[in-house]
C-alpha cells in the first residue's frame, strides 16, 4: 500500500525515494498515480526476488485507498493468520502529525500483527 499523502517538508524525514527514478514529471493526479504504481511494482519485484531466493511463495495485491483500512479489509477478506509490516519507528511529533499505518493496523486488527523496524 502506498499513500499519496507526503510528510511536510520541514519535518526533515529521510526517505528512500529516488526522484530520478521516474521517467517524466507529471504533476497531475494521474501522473502521481502512475509514479506510485511504478514505484510499487519495483518494490514488489524486489520482495518477490528475495522471497524466491528463500523458496517462499508470494501472493500479491495492489490496492488503492487508505493503506491501514485496505490492509485490514484484505486481511479479513482473505482470512489471514498474521499481518507482517515494516515500520520506520517514528515517535513524538512526527508520529502525531503523520500518523502511522502500522499503528492503525495494530489497533484495528483482530489478528496478530508483527512489525519489523527498518
Amino acid at each position: 500500500m502506498v499513500s499519496i499523502i507526503s510528510p511536510p517538508e520541514n519535518l526533515d524525514i529521510e526517505t528512500d525515494y529516488d526522484f530520478g527514478s521516474s521517467v517524466s514529471i507529471d504533476a497531475s493526479m494521474d501522473g502521481l498515480k502512475k509514479i506510485l504504481e511504478l514505484d510499487g511494482e519495483k518494490a514488489i519485484r524486489a520482495i518477490e526476488e528475495k522471497a524466491a531466493i528463500k523458496g517462499v511463495n508470494v501472493r500479491k495485491w495492489i490496492l488503492e485507498g487508505q493503506p491501514a483500512k485496505e490492509i485490514l479489509r484484505l486481511a479479513d477478506e482473505q482470512s489471514f493468520d498474521l499481518i507482517v509490516m515494516g515500520t520506520l519507528g517514528r515517535s513524538g511529533i512526527e508520529k502525531f502529525l503523520l500518523g502511522s499505518v502500522a499503528d492503525k493496523v495494530i489497533r484495528g486488527s483482530s489478528i496478530p500483527v508483527l512489525t519489523v523496524r527498518k
